[in-house]
């Protein structure tokens, strides 16, 4: 067992203040301690036990995500100083990215991704009206207008994926129709972050695999289809082409947090079940990467789509669905013995993604 994508929460503070924000606003307040930007001495040590895991494990590829908060306000110097670190220690090849909200990109932001080749992930909602209703600054102003504004400044060069949470306020038509105007050509879509104890509405979660179902049949009818993971990742999943992400999939979840203090973690994601949950007493300064895999919540994450609800284990879908993501099992009850509060939704979805599947094969 190994970890190969490395999550860097480089600035543990944000710059907005989202409604739905696992870091933020879900009742997990741990981020209150930590420092606001990762000191130089933490990237230090993360180098060092980042290529000890490396040696260990013979790995000849690992994936580092620029993660917050908000990482861009580290600056660009830091992100510079950072990547030129870890390309002089590390004996792998490295495939850098970095999660932003994109109210802070400017030309030299754009030039200094390209050169350091950076893939660049922003996350944005749909048209104004929706956007605004969630991702805002700290004094209520919708941030909308500034990442528009933001996004001229990217050109035919930028690498960039963008990152939308479902909302089913807006119409999968509406919001099909502003992917295509954004000329966005990858996207991946994320389940809200709910479960069992923080349930979405009746009305939301019924309304959801009809919802997912619609932008599906958009975009597989469009001849020039931008890429959404999301829909992807299921249909390769029927080949054997994919083994999913930690969303959705039969993969082992090889994903590690470093935070701004150095502390090795579980996914944040999880944070939204119980504040506190990811915290342990492990840290760059003194353990290896791979101490991570002797807690027991990390273990249930790592292998979190092979280890389901009695439900999950007798689904003709479970290699494709992997029981969903593990946040949205969480219950007070059952921990995380439960499948997915999404299952229906899911199942719905890829039932319909299988039988469009094998009307195209027959068809062909």
């Amino acid at each position: 067992m190994y970890i190969q994508t490395f999550v860097l929460k480089i600035a543990s503070r944000c710059n907005l203040n989202c409604s739905y924000c696992y870091m933020y606003n879900k009742g997990d307040i741990t981020y209150l301690t930590q420092p606001k930007i990762m000191s130089l001495t933490t990237l230090t040590a993360t180098v060092s036990r980042i290529q000890s895991h490396i040696s260990t494990n013979n790995l000849s590829e690992v994936f580092i995500v620029l993660h917050g908060g908000e990482p861009m306000l580290a600056g660009k110097k830091y992100i510079r100083n950072l990547i030129n670190l870890f390309r002089n220690q590390l004996d792998a090849r490295i495939n850098f990215s970095i999660q932003t909200n994109g109210t802070l990109i400017d030309s030299e932001w754009v030039a200094l991704f390209q050169e350091l080749h950076v893939n660049l992930g922003i996350s944005i909602d749909g048209p104004k009206q929706y956007h605004d209703n969630y991702r805002k600054y700290h004094n209520g102003k919708g941030s909308y207008d500034t990442i528009r504004r933001r996004l001229h400044n990217l050109n035919a060069d930028s690498q960039v994926g963008y990152l939308f949470v479902v909302n089913t306020a807006i119409l999968p038509e509406e919001l099909y129709k502003f992917i295509k105007d954004m000329k966005i050509r990858h996207l991946n879509i994320l389940l809200p972050d709910h479960h069992y104890a923080d349930l979405p509405s009746s009305k939301t979660s019924k309304e959801l695999g009809n919802w997912l179902i619609s932008l599906y049949d958009l975009w597989r009818n469009d001849l020039n289809r931008p890429f959404v993971d999301f829909f992807e990742n299921i249909i390769k999943s029927f080949f054997n082409l994919s083994e999913g992400t930690q969303i959705l999939g039969s993969c082992e979840n090889s994903v590690v947090c470093i935070e701004t203090d150095g502390a090795i973690e579980v996914i944040d994601s999880l944070r939204t079940c119980k504040s506190g949950i990811t915290k342990n007493n492990l840290n760059v300064s003194k353990n290896e990467i791979a101490e991570i895999f002797k807690l027991d919540l990390f273990k249930m994450y790592y292998l979190s789509h092979s280890t389901v609800a009695d439900k999950c284990k007798k689904c003709i879908y479970l290699q494709t669905c992997g029981g969903g993501f593990l946040p949205h099992r969480y219950s007070l009850k059952n921990e995380f013995d439960n499948p997915s509060i999404y299952c229906e939704s899911l199942f719905g979805l890829i039932r319909h993604i299988e039988n469009d599947i094998k009307i195209e094969i027959k068809i062909e």
